[in-house]
């Protein structure tokens, strides 16, 4: 990514609980229409790129706009919900291909002063730590992921977060050493 925007893995997938895709879940239709949205918005993109036109997301960035306001209403209809969860990743991952960090951050800081996201709120905060790194506030990064560990116990989100410490180590400050500590012995 261009103009000091981290690498792909830490920038644009969101990480997810467990979320196979549970049929109680109240939002996973309206999730699944936004996704189809996103996806034909990929799409284009991938047809321009075999036309030898132009390949940046900003130049669709109406149609992006419209697939992140889907993606909202499936975090406000839908607090807490796996659903939701997942389409905070997706708004946050349509900002960043559009390269707009700072709405990355205005949108997360906004769901983390909402208290209906409260259980949310580990995996709002590890959607920040691409920013931080976006920032070059790789303590800040370190900082809030030790916070998010310390809320979250063992569970997917850990592991996630404990190899994304690993890569602000070795690739962000250059530490082979720390970051092979906690890959082998992360407690």
């Amino acid at each position: 990514l261009s103009k000091g925007l981290p690498s792909e893995p830490l920038a644009s997938a969101p990480v997810l609980p467990d979320l196979t895709e549970a049929e109680d879940d109240p939002g996973l239709n309206d999730y699944r229409d936004a996704v189809k949205s996103y996806h034909s918005i990929r799409a284009a993109l991938r047809q321009d790129f075999e036309d030898g036109k132009s390949t940046r997301a900003t130049d669709y960035e109406s149609a992006y706009n419209n697939v992140i306001d889907q993606f909202k209403t499936v975090v406000d209809k839908y607090p807490n919900t796996p659903s939701c969860i997942r389409a905070m990743g997706r708004v946050t991952t349509c900002y960043w291909e559009l390269e707009q960090p700072e709405l990355v951050a205005e949108y997360i800081n906004s769901l983390l002063k909402d208290s209906r996201y409260e259980k949310s709120r580990p995996y709002a905060e590890n959607l920040l730590i691409p920013y931080h790194l976006y920032k070059k506030d790789y303590q800040a990064a370190l900082d809030l992921s030790d916070k998010i560990l310390d809320k979250v116990g063992k569970n997917e989100l850990a592991c996630e977060v404990l190899y994304s410490k690993g890569i602000i180590y070795k690739y962000y400050l250059e530490d082979q050493n720390r970051a092979c500590l906690l890959y082998t012995s992360p407690s």
